[in-house]
């Protein structure tokens, strides 16, 4: 079975257009959405979190890939890498338990599956933070022991081609 399309001659993996569609769609659900001050939102069309519960939803789109989510708050030290979707470790251990619990100071990235929470983590310093997502292939993550149930993944040294995304007001506050 052929696994490529044929476009005027050019060669695309049928994989880089699913993912291609995929973070097209999630960028243009941002986009379409208003959060109104009474904490309602007009969806034209459908996205996968579930604003009623907060329910961590699977963001899995395959068993291969899934999509992550990254606060990062205005007064970040990298939050200039951020604005261009670049997530640098702060460098150390590399233990992901000691990672989990607290500190940070490792080769690790904290990644979520909420997009709600990572707004959450983007605003809690004011405005000018920065929300990025990007879709991992999962054998190039870390599991994290997720104490706090954040729906959180670990990502071990720079990140590079996540899509930087603009925090929205009005959120749900987090636990």
């Amino acid at each position: 079975m052929d696994n490529t399309l044929n476009y005027n001659n050019i060669h695309v993996r049928k994989r880089s257009v699913i993912i291609f569609f995929i973070i097209t769609g999630i960028l243009a659900t941002i986009g379409y959405f208003s959060i109104h001050k009474s904490k309602t939102i007009d969806f034209p069309i459908a996205i996968p979190f579930d604003y009623a519960t907060t329910d961590y939803v699977n963001t899995t789109f395959d068993d291969e890939y899934i999509v992550l989510f990254r606060g990062v708050h205005a007064l970040h030290p990298d939050i200039l890498n951020a604005k261009i979707g670049i997530a640098t470790p702060i460098g150390g251990h590399s233990d992901p338990e000691l990672h989990n619990f607290g500190n940070n100071k490792s080769v690790f990235t904290s990644w979520t599956t909420n997009i709600w929470l990572a707004n959450s983590f983007a605003c809690r310093k004011g405005k000018g933070g920065i929300i990025l997502t990007k879709v991992f292939h999962k054998s190039k993550l870390t599991p994290s022991t997720d104490k706090f149930q954040q729906g959180e993944w670990l990502v071990a040294g720079i990140v590079t081609a996540a899509i930087p995304l603009p925090t929205f007001e009005n959120t749900i506050p987090t636990k």
